[in-house]
C-alpha cells in the first residue's frame, strides 16, 4: 500500500501558506489523498460542463428565447443562496467526504431521469428548467465541500498549489466537456449527454472512496445549524480583509459569467453557426482558464496578490466590451479565450487569499458565504437575458463590460477594505 505523503498542521487563519520555492507546477499532486480528490474532481467537472452546454442549448432549441436561456443559467445558480449555506455547516458539521460521495449520488440519480424524459420526448422548457434548478441545488451543496476538503487533503506549504491545480482540472475538463457535448448534440441528441453526465459523478464518487482526511480538525462543539451559520457570518464581517474579498467575487458574478450563458444566442444571431460552434467557443474559454491555472501553479508563490486579482476583474471587462462587438469567429474565440484567462486568475487567486484566511472549523461556512457570489447570478442572468432580447445580445453585453468596470471603480475608491486587499499578499 502506498504510504500516505506529508503530514502537517492544518492551514491556520491569519497566516499567509509557506510558499515553495522555484517551479513547482504539480507539487500538491505528491499528496495521495488530494490526488484521489484531484481524479474526482476531474470527473466531476467534466459532468458539469457537459450539462452545461448542453441544457443551454437544449432550451435554446425549445424557445429560441435569449432570456429564457439565461434563466436556465441563472436557475443552476439559485441555490447558492440557501443550499450553499447549508452545504457550508454540514461541511463543518460531519465528514466531508461522506457528505460529497452522497450529493454526487443523489445528482446522478436526477440526471438520469431528465436523460429518459428527453429521450422519450417528453420535455418540455419547465422540465429543462427544473432539472437545472434541482441540479444547482446539489452543486451548491457540495460545492464548499469540494473546497474545504482541498485543505484537508495537503500541508499548509502546497495549498495554493493545490487550489490552482484543482482548477486545472475544472478548466481542462471545460476545454474537452463543452466540445465533445456540442458535437453529441449534433450527432445523438441531449439525452446522451445527460447519461454520460450521471456516468461521470458516480467515477467521482468511486475514486474518492479510499480517500482520507489527515489535515482535519475534528469538528467540536454542539450548537443548532442555525448558531453555526450565524458564527461564519460574525468571522467573515469582523475579519475586514476577509469581507473586501468577499465583496470583490461578487463583481465576475454580477458583471462577466453571465456573458457566457448567451453565447447560444451569440453563437446563431451573430455567428450563425451550430451547436458545434457554441461547444468550440465555451472550449476556448477552458483553454484560457487553463493556461491561468497551469501558471498559477507553477509561479504563483511569486505572483499571487490582491493587486493581481483586482487587474485581472479590470481586464476581463474590457475584453467583454471588446466581444461584444466581434461578428469573426476566430476573434471571437479568442476574445473568449482572454474571458477564460482573467476569470480563473482572479478566482485562483482570491480563492487562495480566502482559504489562507479561514480557520479550518469555520472553512465550510467560510467557502459557502464566499460562494454566494454565484447565489447573484440569477439576478444578473435574468437582467441580462432581458436586455439581450429587448435591445440585441451585443448591446447587452457591452454595457454588462462597461458596468463591470464602474462596479470595481467605486468598490476601489468607495470602501477602504478593498484597498487592504490591493495591498494583501499569500
Amino acid at each position: 500500500m502506498a504510504q500516505r505523503e506529508a503530514s502537517s498542521a492544518p492551514v491556520e487563519a491569519g497566516r499567509p501558506p509557506e510558499r515553495p520555492s522555484g517551479l513547482a507546477t504539480f507539487a500538491a499532486l505528491r499528496n495521495v489523498d488530494y490526488r484521489y480528490l484531484w481524479i474526482g474532481n476531474l470527473f466531476n467537472t467534466a459532468g458539469q460542463w457537459i450539462q452545461q452546454v448542453t441544457i443551454g442549448w437544449l432550451v435554446w432549441d425549445l424557445s429560441h428565447s435569449p432570456f429564457l436561456v439565461g434563466l436556465v443559467g441563472g436557475l443552476r445558480a439559485l441555490p447558492f443562496l440557501f443550499m450553499g449555506p447549508l452545504g457550508g455547516v454540514l461541511a463543518d458539521r460531519v465528514d466531508r467526504r461522506r457528505l460529497l460521495m452522497t450529493t454526487q449520488v443523489v445528482m446522478a440519480a436526477v440526471a438520469v431521469v431528465f436523460a429518459v424524459v428527453v429521450a422519450l420526448d417528453w420535455v418540455k422548457v419547465w422540465h429543462a428548467l427544473l432539472f437545472a434548478f434541482v441540479s444547482g441545488c446539489g452543486f451548491a451543496m457540495n460545492m464548499p465541500v469540494r473546497q474545504s476538503l482541498i485543505a484537508n487533503t495537503v500541508p499548509r506549504k502546497d495549498l495554493g498549489n493545490a487550489i490552482a491545480l484543482s482548477a486545472v482540472a475544472a478548466n481542462a475538463t471545460r476545454i474537452i466537456g463543452p466540445a465533445v457535448g456540442g458535437v453529441l448534440i449534433v450527432a445523438f441528441g441531449a439525452a446522451g449527454n445527460f447519461l454520460i453526465q450521471a456516468a461521470l459523478f458516480l467515477c467521482m464518487v468511486a475514486i474518492i472512496v479510499p480517500m482520507k482526511v489527515p489535515h482535519r480538525q475534528a469538528p467540536t462543539g454542539h450548537a443548532s445549524a442555525l448558531r453555526n451559520l450565524q458564527d461564519g457570518f460574525q468571522y467573515v464581517w469582523g475579519n475586514r480583509t476577509l469581507f473586501g474579498l468577499v465583496m470583490l467575487g461578487l463583481v465576475p458574478s454580477l458583471f462577466l459569467m453571465p456573458v457566457i450563458q448567451q453565447l447560444p444566442v451569440f453563437t446563431e444571431e451573430v455567428l450563425h453557426s451550430g451547436a458545434n460552434v457554441y461547444g468550440y467557443l465555451m472550449s476556448a474559454f477552458g483553454v484560457g482558464g487553463l493556461l491561468a491555472t497551469l501558471a498559477l501553479a507553477s509561479f504563483g508563490g511569486a505572483i499571487r496578490s490582491g493587486l493581481l486579482g483586482i487587474l485581472a476583474l479590470v481586464m476581463g471587462g474590457i475584453l467583454a466590451i471588446v466581444f461584444s462587438q466581434s461578428t469573426v469567429l476566430g476573434l471571437s474565440m479568442a476574445l473568449v479565450a482572454g474571458l477564460g484567462f482573467t476569470q480563473m486568475t482572479f478566482r485562483v487567486n482570491n480563492n487562495t487569499l480566502v482559504q489562507s484566511l479561514a480557520p479550518d472549523e469555520l472553512r465550510g461556512r467560510v467557502m459557502s458565504i464566499y460562494e454566494l457570489d454565484h447565489a447573484f447570478m440569477p439576478l444578473s442572468s435574468f437582467i441580462l437575458g432581458i436586455a439581450a432580447q429587448v435591445y440585441s445580445a451585443p448591446n447587452a453585453v457591452a454595457v454588462s463590460g462597461m458596468l463591470c468596470l464602474l462596479a470595481i471603480a467605486a468598490l476601489m475608491f468607495g470602501i477602504k477594505r478593498m484597498r487592504d486587499v490591493r495591498s494583501l499578499r499569500a
